[in-house]
């Protein structure tokens, strides 16, 4: 039984690491796009996110709240 429980606990812990690690990543992109005025396709090329996980990415990015700079120059 207390196997199962720390399973369990684990299985928590790991999922709310990993929705940790994107939301740091997303405002990463966010940052970066608002720094350098690009885009969140060059913003996510600049930090190497696999271009299978860019879909992901950009939707959490478009759900964060915009920074000071609402408007970004397109490179």
């Amino acid at each position: 039984m207390e196997d199962i429980l720390m399973e369990m606990v684990k299985d928590r812990v790991d999922e709310r690491g990993a929705a940790k690690e994107k939301e740091t990543k997303s405002i990463a992109i966010r940052d970066v796009m608002d720094a350098f005025g690009v885009s969140v396709e060059k913003a996510m090329e600049s930090l190497k996110i696999p271009v299978d996980q860019r879909s992901s990415y950009r939707a959490l990015v478009m759900q964060l709240k915009p920074q000071a700079s609402a408007t970004a120059v397109q490179f």
